[in-house]
């Protein structure tokens, strides 16, 4: 009897399957759940009164977003690996748009094979993707321990502990995968990354560029979600607009439905609600920002086939 197809980790396809359908069931539960909450007739309304300059504005914000996450990655990259901002722009846009519409993380993993077809080694292209998502959710992480402690969530001992112990299982990880001997295919690849990480201490200015861009990205961050408030009439204060949408995207990153859908929007009704702001306009909100990146994902889908077709004519 054959046995069922496994990816390298063991895991079956069958088994992969049913767990997305899961997360994709727990996704759609999760909507409607704050819909009824929120009241379908409220969120009928809030977006019938949507001011659609304000919207499109938002919209602007959000591509420059985008651009800003592609640079990051880019100036990292360019260091270990010269590469020009146009090609290195096509595989990010490519990843992007895959991964918004595609399950689960693919699109962190298409931009890698993207480049790699362009000729960039992956520890190369990996190792970049990988500071730049460390150095991201080093600072997101900051953010979030202020909220923590600014709505009352958390105690600072307990931040400490907690932080403390994620700190050293971390390091502890990374010790063992780097140093460690294996036949992994995997394992070794992932040790190449290790090691193109490490050379990054000498490339100091790059790094802190990349530090700056991420603290930029988030202003815009704040912006982007300000706006869509406003679009429905809501002011949002600072720096609660700064915090808990970072808050919430992080609760996102817990594998409990696709692409935090749902859970980032829960979380994020909950806190807004604590500084008085409806549940329908949190709602409106976070489903404007999440149909006008899928908005620029389908643009972006149709003018790379399109410059495909081109280039293949």
């Amino acid at each position: 009897m054959n046995s069922p197809e496994r990816d390298s980790n063991g895991v079956s396809r069958a088994r992969r399957i049913n767990l997305f359908r899961l997360r994709i069931a727990a996704a759609v539960a999760l909507i409607i759940g704050l819909v009824w909450i929120a009241g379908p007739s409220n969120l009928l309304k809030a977006f019938a009164n949507l001011d659609l300059a304000i919207a499109l504005a938002c919209a602007l914000v959000i591509v420059v977003f985008f651009l800003l996450g592609s640079i990051n990655v880019w100036w990292l990259l360019r260091v270990r690996h010269p590469i020009s901002y146009a090609i290195f722009m096509r595989s990010y846009a490519y990843g992007f748009a895959l991964g918004l519409l595609s399950p689960s993380q693919i699109g962190d993993v298409t931009l890698v094979l993207f480049l790699r077809r362009g000729g960039v080694p992956v520890s190369k292209s990996g190792a970049a993707y990988t500071m730049d998502k460390l150095i991201t959710l080093f600072m997101l992480s900051l953010v979030a321990a202020f909220g923590l402690l600014r709505y009352q969530l958390l105690s600072l001992g307990s931040l400490i502990i907690i932080v403390t112990v994620l700190a050293g299982a971390a390091g502890v990880s990374l010790f063992l995968v780097a140093r460690g001997n294996s036949s992994n295919r995997f394992v070794r690849a992932i040790q190449k990354i290790v090691r193109e990480i490490a050379d990054y201490r000498f490339h100091c200015l790059t790094v802190a560029g990349n530090v700056l861009l991420t603290a930029l990205k988030w202003l815009v961050l704040c912006a982007s979600y300000y706006l869509a408030f406003l679009a429905f009439g809501t002011t949002a204060i600072w720096p609660d607009i700064g915090v808990i949408p970072v808050m919430s995207t992080l609760v996102g990153y817990i594998p409990v439905s696709v692409a935090g859908i749902g859970t980032v929007e829960v979380s994020a009704v909950m806190l807004f609600k604590m500084l008085g702001i409806a549940e329908s306009v949190v709602l409106s909100a976070y489903l404007l920002l999440r149909s006008l990146q899928y908005l620029l994902a389908l643009g972006l889908m149709g003018f790379l086939r399109d410059d495909d077709a081109k280039d293949d004519s």
